[in-house]
């Protein structure tokens, strides 16, 4: 395999040993995929949803940071 990049090999070799924690997370109409920063914080890798609406919804834009707290049923 060959890369065309300017970014050094051993950097994106290094990168590739990362543990990374994903979850999808269903968020109104649609499912996000989301990488697991902190307890309660999550960051946007993807949204998969049938409405094109959902993609331009700047809350769900890839890169973003979410924060959910834990909702108990039953409790009120």
């Amino acid at each position: 395999m060959i890369l065309y990049t300017p970014v050094p090999v051993d950097y994106l070799l290094s990168l590739s040993g990362k543990e990374r924690n994903f979850k999808e997370i269903p968020y109104g109409d649609a499912t996000i995929v989301a990488e697991v920063m902190e307890e309660g914080t999550y960051q946007v890798v993807r949204v998969i949803s049938s409405n094109p609406d959902d993609y331009m919804n700047p809350e769900l834009q890839p890169g973003c940071q979410i924060t959910f707290k834990p909702v108990f049923q039953g409790q009120e």
